[in-house]
């Protein structure tokens, strides 16, 4: 009979640490979603810093207005890309460089010019080979 007792001692004890080490298990996992989720927010806000400042500059540096749609993408890309993208959106144009001075030929359009540049440019190769 002292052995049924002990076992079910044993047993009440086993029970108890059980649901001690569940409540702890309970407490870290709450930590680290706490965790996790402040984590997130401050990467979504960094993205919607970055998201408005391009707004801004777009709108400064062509008069129009990027749509909520746009910048909502745009919040939602990774965030190395985001960095990238606003370091370049921060640089002066002296540093981009300038326009050029050279005037490009304009590209055929219709294909009755991409012919006739097709002609032209076969004409020059052979005339100069």
């Amino acid at each position: 009979m002292a052995w049924l007792l002990s076992t079910k001692r044993s047993a009440r004890c086993n029970i108890l640490d059980l649901v001690k080490v569940a409540d702890v298990l309970e407490k870290v996992a709450a930590y680290i979603d706490a965790t996790e989720a402040e984590k997130q927010d401050n990467i979504n806000n960094s993205r919607s810093k970055i998201a408005s400042l391009l707004q801004e500059n777009y709108e400064d540096a062509t008069g129009e207005i990027l749509d909520d749609d746009v910048v909502s993408k745009i919040a939602s890309a990774d965030v190395d890309i985001l960095t990238a993208i606003d370091r370049l959106t921060q640089r002066d144009d002296s540093e981009l460089g300038s326009a050029s001075s050279i005037k490009s030929a304009s590209a055929p359009v219709t294909k009755k010019e991409q012919a006739e540049a097709a002609e032209d440019h076969f004409a020059e190769f052979c005339l100069n080979s």
